[in-house]
Order: structure tokens, then sequence, then C-alpha cells
């Protein structure tokens, strides 16, 4: 579980502030100074975030004197750097794995809650005639806060035995047009239009030395045909009062849907496309599903715009890295795009 502080406040750290392993009651510290380096990775997905530190443990202090092994909790606090925006947010994470490579012991991390998500349902459970977000109430974890956008229409879903509840809310997330992800503390289950319409969050520039964020980094991904060919279908399914229907265009194949309305047949053609590997100058307050605005400066003589990217873009991922000497972000940047 995630908590959130919304004051401004500043930490001696650039972003991993502190990381003590959770024995019986107690908290151990792990010394920060032994921290060489740290990424916490943010995916539009179910299967994130991970955080991954790097720890110069010449003696397996580590291992033997503090006891850490896969499956310890670890409580970290992140956030809050020098000269950032004072965003601060602590979590609770599981050890899955953590192995040794000379004197650098590698560990591996994922939220509490994510952890619960991915295990195999012990018994099936059945969601009839039920909104997606009463669903997700049943699935979800104590102390994860919802954040969706509205979904008016009732569906019905079985979570099998085996199957891990994860999968059950992506699937549910693609119905509606959406997309889910967990993210310091919150799931969210996001509709892509909506997320497509808001107003962008941070301007970055590119070749700009005096724009007050820009882009260290930039690489234009130019790979939209292979997204989009996976929802170039005709997609169809069967309705009790319509009969059969689809939606799509009639040249590309066709593929059967169990939910069938038109609405549901739709938002499968919506899906996003990364147009942008960006990095920038540590900013904790990035996070997937915000917008931002790219402004990239050309250099010729009549120092105009590159215009061959989409202004405004959606953080489909990034990436916190910290070493001991820098704090950095990087991002796929992209857009909602209809087959």
């Amino acid at each position: 579980m995630a908590k959130n502080d919304t004051g401004r406040q500043q930490m001696s750290q650039l972003f991993l502030q502190s990381a003590y392993v959770i024995v019986d009651k107690n908290q151990i510290e792990i010394p920060r100074s032994m921290i060489t380096t740290a990424s916490y990775m943010e995916v539009m997905n179910m299967k994130s975030p991970v955080l991954q530190l790097k720890i110069r443990d010449v003696t397996n202090h580590v291992t033997n004197e503090i006891g850490i092994k896969p499956g310890s909790r670890v409580a970290v606090t992140m956030g809050g750097g020098v000269s950032q925006n004072g965003e601060v947010w602590a979590e609770t994470m599981a050890v899955v794995s953590m192995p040794y490579s000379g004197d650098v012991l590698t560990m591996n991390l994922v939220p509490e809650a994510l952890q619960t998500l991915c295990q195999p349902a012990p018994k099936p459970a059945f969601f009839v005639e039920q909104q997606p977000l009463t669903i997700l109430r049943a699935l979800l974890p104590p102390g994860i806060r919802l954040v969706p956008d509205a979904f008016p229409r009732m569906m019905t879903y079985h979570l099998n035995m085996m199957q891990k509840p994860t999968s059950l809310i992506t699937g549910m997330a693609t119905d509606n047009g959406a997309r889910a992800w967990l993210a310091r503390g919150s799931l969210n289950l996001r509709v892509l239009t909506a997320l497509n319409s808001q107003k962008p969050a941070f301007i970055y520039e590119m070749n700009n030395p005096q724009a007050e964020r820009t882009l260290t980094r930039m690489s234009a991904i130019n790979q939209d045909a292979t997204f989009l060919d996976k929802v170039r279908f005709r997609f169809t399914g069967y309705s009790e009062t319509e009969g059969f229907i689809s939606v799509g265009n009639p040249a590309y194949p066709v593929k059967q849907v169990s939910h069938a309305d038109r609405a549901s047949l739709r938002n499968q053609l919506y899906t996003l496309i990364p147009k942008l590997d960006a990095e920038c100058e540590g900013n904790e307050a990035l996070t997937p599903g915000m917008m931002l605005s790219v402004v990239i400066h050309r250099y010729n003589s009549e120092s105009g715009l590159d215009e061959s990217l989409p202004k405004n873009m959606i953080v489909m991922s990034v990436t916190h890295h910290e070493d001991r000497r820098a704090y950095v972000c990087r991002m796929i940047l992209g857009v909602v795009e209809s087959a």
C-alpha cells in the first residue's frame, strides 16, 4: 500500500529516500550509502510498477545481519528530491528476486497489491450483470484506491479457478476501450479517449536551452503499423436484440468478441501508439496516463518547429533512475488511434 504526501517538501536524496526491511513489527534500515542505483519503472499495464535496487554489499550484510530474502517486505519512500516538485510517496513492496553478481546485490521488488493480484485464484468468482467498478472493488486488496472513469454499462465476467485477477482486470479494460494499471497505491482504469482529451501537465522542449523543462535525448519510434495491426480486425458478435453485428473495416479479418454490443465492439478498435522515446532531468511527478506537451525546435535558418510528431502525447511508461551522481527519467510517449 502506498501513502502519498501531497505537501511540497524536499528530502536529502535525489529520488529514493529510504528503504526499511519489515521484520515482525520492527523496521531495519538498508543503509542508504549501500544503495548505488535505484530504478522505479511504471508502465501502463498490470505488470508494474517494479523497483530495482543495486546494493553494494561486500560482506553480505543485507542477507546475513538484516536477513532479507525473497518474499520479505520492504517499506520504501520515494520522491521529494532536491530541486524537484516535492511529491513524496511511501509504499510497502515485496522482494521477488535478489541475485548476486560479485559484491553487488540486485533486488527486484513489486508492490504488495500487485503481488496479491498476480496470485492465481483458489476458487472461481462470478460477476453477473454488474458494473465494472463493482467488480474491481471485489477484486482489489484493502488499501488500494480506485481511480476510474465512468462505466455505465452492466457486464458479466467470470474469474476462473487458477486465473490471475490481473488478467481479468486487463480484459475488462480492453472491453471498455480503457487501460488499467497500478501506480503509487492506486488502480487506474481510464478510458483511452478520456486520456487523450486531458490538458498537458508539463511542457517539455528539445533544442531550446532557455526552456523551463528540456528533453536531453529523444528518438522517434516510427512503428505505427506494428501496433495498429493488433486492432486491425472486423470485430463481430451476436446480440439477442440486433442479431449479428460487426464494426471495423470489412476488408479486415473477422475476430469474434463475446461481449456483443456495438459499444464494446467499437472499443476494440482503439489502441495506444508509442511515438517517442525520450529522456529528461528527473521529475518524480511523471507517471503513466499523464499528458505532456512536447515542443521540438529544429536546427535550421528559420528556427522552425518539428511537426513530424504530435504536440501532445500520453506517458505510456516512465522509468525513474537514480545513481550516486544524477536522477533522470526515461519515458515512452504515445497517442490514441483507431484502426
